[in-house]
């Protein structure tokens, strides 16, 4: 509904006297988006941020999902699950400022790469994919992860019966079945990414 309502309220004017958004309809908010060399590259380069962690998000979720689901321990699931929904248990405020204290020039990050020679990336776009990451990644993984659990292991046993390797299994059994749980995920993901 509000992703709706965000569409709906782009089609509306704006007063120039009060700059009030007010209810009409006008394409002038879109011109502008696309005449204007800051207002296009920024809503690129938001784009891609959002699409990237979207991705990243989807990458690391299904091979979690699979471990989660089909291999680890009932304890280990338990705790794995804890620590992926552990970014919802702080707030929104103290997660960006524990990722900004970690990429600082003293942040966490030089300190534990200064042995080797390396340095921290700083506040570039790899650190705000990480920490959009970081912050969404739960609403792709808790998806998956049911996904995958919800998949009858008869279906892994049968594809390795049939010669397949864990990767064709995943790609031709795992991904189509688990494919509304990543659809669903990469919603959220996406337009919270994109929204940030």
């Amino acid at each position: 509904f509000s992703l709706v309502m965000l569409l709906i309220t782009a089609f509306w004017v704006t007063d120039p006297f009060t700059s009030k958004v007010k209810p009409g309809f006008t394409l002038r908010n879109f011109e502008q988006l696309i005449a204007n060399p800051a207002y296009l590259s920024t809503s690129l380069r938001t784009l891609g941020i959002a699409l990237a962690v979207t991705a990243v998000c989807i990458l690391i979720s299904i091979p979690l999902g699979i471990f989660m689901a089909k291999v680890a321990s009932p304890w280990l699931r338990g705790v794995l699950a804890a620590a992926i929904t552990l970014p919802l248990w702080a707030g929104y405020l103290v997660k960006v400022l524990a990722m900004r204290i970690t990429f600082t020039e003293e942040g966490f990050f030089n300190w534990l790469v200064a042995p080797i020679g390396g340095h921290s990336p700083g506040f570039s776009a790899f650190t705000v994919v990480l920490t959009l990451t970081y912050l969404w990644l739960p609403y792709m993984a808790v998806p998956v992860f049911t996904a995958i659990r919800q998949l009858p292991p008869n279906l892994f046993d049968a594809s390795a019966d049939l010669g397949a390797g864990a990767w064709r299994t995943v790609r031709t059994i795992v991904l189509p079945l688990i494919t509304p749980a990543i659809i669903a995920g990469s919603v959220f993901t996406f337009s919270l990414s994109l929204g940030d």
